[in-house]
Order: C-alpha cells, then sequence, then structure tokens
C-alpha cells in the first residue's frame, strides 16, 4: 500500500484562511465482505420496497411459467419476487421495467452476482454519494442491512440492471 503526501495551498475569501497550506495523506486499501445468502435475499426485499413505483422483478423464476410442484418457494415484499429454493450467484434476474409510459421492457441479462458486482463497483466508485457508501460498507462489515433503506435498494438494483440510475 502506497501513502502519499500532498501539500495544497488553501484558496478562500476568508483572509485568514487564505494561502495557507495543508498536508494531505491518501491512501486506499482493500476490504473483502462476506453476505450470508438469507442476507442478500432480506436486501432483496429492500430492494422490492424500492422498485415498486417503476418495475417489478423476479430473482431465480421466471413468471408466468409452469414448475413442478415445490419448485417455487417464493418470499415477496413490495415490487419484488424472490425463490429462495436453489437461489445462488447465477440465479437470474427478471425485471419488468414499467417505468415510463410508452412500453414495458423486459430485462433478462443479470444474475445475483451482476448484483453483487454492483455492489462492490458502487464502493470503489470515487463517485458515489458518501452517505450510500458508507451505509452500505457499515451494513457489510456488521452484517446489519437494515442499515440500508429502499432508496439505497432502488439505486443499486437500478445501477445493476439500467448501469446508472435511470428513475430518480
Amino acid at each position: 500500500m502506497t501513502i502519499k503526501q500532498t501539500t495544497w495551498t488553501v484558496s478562500s475569501t476568508n483572509p485568514k484562511q487564505h494561502g495557507k497550506k495543508e498536508n494531505i495523506f491518501s491512501f486506499s486499501c482493500k476490504s473483502n465482505y462476506q453476505i450470508k445468502d438469507k442476507d442478500l435475499i432480506d436486501l432483496f426485499i429492500t430492494v422490492g420496497q424500492g422498485i415498486t413505483y417503476w418495475g417489478e422483478a423476479y430473482i431465480n423464476f421466471l413468471p408466468n411459467k409452469a414448475y413442478e410442484k415445490g419448485f417455487l418457494k417464493i418470499e415477496r415484499e413490495g415490487g419484488i419476487y424472490i425463490n429462495i429454493n436453489q437461489f445462488n450467484l447465477d440465479s437470474n434476474i427478471f425485471c419488468v421495467d414499467r417505468g415510463d409510459d410508452t412500453e414495458i421492457e423486459i430485462i433478462d441479462t443479470k444474475t445475483v452476482r451482476d448484483f453483487i458486482n454492483t455492489i462492490k463497483s458502487i464502493i470503489e466508485s470515487p463517485n458515489t454519494k458518501g452517505e450510500l457508501k458508507s451505509n452500505l460498507i457499515e451494513a457489510l462489515a456488521t452484517q446489519d442491512f437494515s442499515l440500508l433503506d429502499a432508496a439505497d435498494g432502488d439505486y443499486i438494483f437500478q445501477k445493476c440492471i439500467f448501469g446508472s440510475c435511470v428513475y430518480g
């Protein structure tokens, strides 16, 4: 790990601060996080509370498809339906985008792995809003996902599905 020191000269309208020198110490670090399947399902439930205004999502199954008896064990909240049987990284995400008034769009190219990679990219991005990033890091570090609310879940899910926050 490299630690770097830089000196900045303050530019300010306050004459006492203007021209003052500040030392800044910069470093980066790598952290490893874990999330239990139960907690990930709970996080998807939080997502469901946040996406109801623009769409629905089906995790690990396709809607309107016949399945063998006992295959589906659904957890549901708001706009999300999760089949928790055989839930894993390769479980598909089937998203119905009803956000605009034109036509309904179906996105079926994402997986649970993509959702976790989105969380990783949000943490690593220097452009992520500080409060979301700190809540996300704290939730992962403490395994307390109640630190994330429906708006956080909505943002993470939109970044996963669309690549950016499309709806607010």
